[in-house]
């Protein structure tokens, strides 16, 4: 099954912030993109760089994180709640410069997951059989 179609295919992100702290951490679930979707994170994306507005390049920030995430792991409310997964919770955890660095790094975390699966794929597949066992000695 293609990576990008299998929910269960994931990668981890932490933000810088929280990677010194004890485990369990706060961990974003960044999915595999289809070409389209990939496509669509770029283009959204750029158009939260270039907005004008703080509420256009967080809308675009929101839809790009849409887009990327799967879920999350370990985020929680002032109250030590769990928060549920939600793309209408982003504004209540994230920053904006959270938002950004969430973005590229779960996009180049992915990038290199996928490299990664392919690069053990192929070498796995091109691995030398092993050694045939010797032959018994022959009886003289």
């Amino acid at each position: 099954m293609p990576l990008a179609l299998d929910p269960a295919e994931t990668v981890d992100v932490v933000l810088d912030l929280d990677s010194e702290k004890p485990e369990p951490r706060p961990t974003f679930l960044a999915r595999y993109l289809t070409t389209r979707e990939h496509l669509r994170l770029i283009a959204t994306s750029k158009a939260g760089a270039d907005a004008t507005t703080f509420d256009d390049t967080n809308r675009a920030l929101n839809q790009c994180l849409t887009i990327q995430l799967a879920g999350w792991k370990n985020i929680r409310g002032l109250d030590g709640k769990q928060i549920p997964f939600s793309s209408d919770a982003f504004d209540d955890v994230l920053t904006v410069a959270e938002k950004w660095e969430l973005l590229y790094a779960a996009m180049a975390k992915v990038r290199l997951a996928e490299s990664d699966k392919k690069k053990s794929f192929l070498r796995a597949r091109s691995a030398p059989a092993p050694p045939a066992e010797p032959a018994p000695p022959a009886s003289a």
